[in-house]
């Protein structure tokens, strides 16, 4: 039975277009639209400058960061985050008010090529951004403030409108404002900004409901070092966007290989075959094998030696050594001093960051917590008090 109702005019369909997106802005909440198979570019810059008594040195970086959208359960996102250093550079280094940065260049270039180039992690968040586990503080650069830029922000819980203010679960207790609507990449956006209580840090984004993602970050803040100040920036900024993609093409590809067996490692239900970890654990790459073999222990899959016994890497043969001859058993949860939550959640592998709240007033303290957990060891880093 076909309808005899009439086809809407220009008119009435411009109506009902603007309706439409009137009523996607004023829902409640703001909220991502990423599935499985999405993969987010951004392009990333970070730069730092340091005054001490001494010196004056001013740094800055390069990166291009992959959001790799892995798989979704009950509402939940598990998403694998890589970034890559494309370059640094270090553009002054003054000592006791004196010019040494063609001096010091040198030394800065080789300890860049030692350190390594990518940086991954992964995390489990709703739809709305909200997080199911510690974001780990181990970044790209040991900064204090990097910690708190996520690719993945928090979005408000309620539709707002401009001069509406929220607080948002950020590690640094920034309570947010909608600044107002621009325009960012050709989209319409919101411009989030939040500032820290002491006026030290600002973070701003900018979603647009067109999206439904966030198109551009910015971070400025200082805080205090031995003898000085540091002063940090950072801006992202969306480069590409893609779909329908697979877990298979990103263990393939060295930019996206780490993010991809990260969300493997953190996500059990995500589906993952013996054939792809073997392929990634045969790249050469330490850390990429370190993560398959990770993964398969956990998951009890099969995986040849490969030679992986035989690594030069130390850490490497180690867990070969676990994994080929030792039967699957599940690590002991590590607690490093935060309170117990009422309700256990299941250990989170990486390196975690977590803010302990005062139990009485005037005792304020920030706990962080470090440490890498694979198998059955772990690796202590460090606990920092402020």
């Amino acid at each position: 039975m076909h309808s005899s109702l009439p086809r809407p005019g220009p008119l009435l369909s411009a109506i009902l277009v603007i309706a439409t997106r009137t009523a996607a802005q004023t829902a409640p909440g703001w909220r991502y639209d990423l599935h499985p198979g999405d993969r987010l570019v951004y392009s990333y810059s970070f730069s730092r400058q340091v005054h001490t008594d001494e010196a004056e040195t001013a740094v800055e970086a390069r990166f291009h960061t992959q959001v790799l959208i892995a798989g979704e359960r009950e509402g939940v996102l598990s998403a694998g985050f890589q970034r890559n250093r494309d370059n640094a550079d270090l553009l002054l280094y003054r000592i006791r008010g004196k010019d040494k940065l063609a001096e010091e260049r040198p030394n800065f270039e080789k300890r860049m090529k030692a350190r390594p180039a990518q940086f991954s992690e992964a995390m489990e968040f709703t739809s709305s951004g909200e997080p199911r586990y510690s974001w780990e503080v181990v970044r790209e650069s040991a900064s204090h403030l990097l910690p708190a830029l996520h690719e993945i922000e928090v979005l408000p819980p309620n539709a707002v409108k401009t001069s509406d203010r929220w607080h948002a679960r950020n590690l640094l207790g920034i309570d947010f404002e909608c600044v107002g609507s621009e325009q960012v990449h050709g989209k319409s956006c919101f411009h989030v900004r939040g500032v820290t209580s002491d006026g030290s840090v600002t973070l701003s984004y900018w979603w647009s409901p067109e999206s439904h993602v966030i198109e551009r970050f910015d971070l400025d803040g200082s805080y205090a070092v031995p003898g000085g100040t540091s002063h940090e920036q950072a801006r992202m900024e969306l480069e590409l966007r893609s779909r329908n993609e697979t877990p298979s093409d990103w263990l393939s590809k060295p930019e996206t290989r780490l993010g991809g067996l990260e969300a493997f490692l953190l996500s059990p239900w995500l589906g993952a075959t013996a054939g792809e970890l073997a392929s990634a654990s045969k790249t050469g790459d330490p850390a990429a094998q370190r993560l398959a073999l990770a993964v398969a222990y956990h998951r009890g899959l099969p995986l040849s030696d490969a030679g992986l016994n035989g690594s030069t890497n130390p850490e490497v043969k180690l867990l070969a050594n676990e994994i080929l001859k030792t039967p699957v058993q599940q690590p002991e949860p590590v607690i490093c001093s935060p309170p117990t939550p009422s309700k256990a959640t299941p250990t989170k592998f990486g390196t975690l960051f977590r803010v302990v709240l005062p139990e009485k007033p005037g005792l304020a303290f920030r706990i962080f917590c470090a440490f890498r957990l694979y198998i059955m060891e772990t690796v202590p880093s460090h606990c920092w008090f402020t």
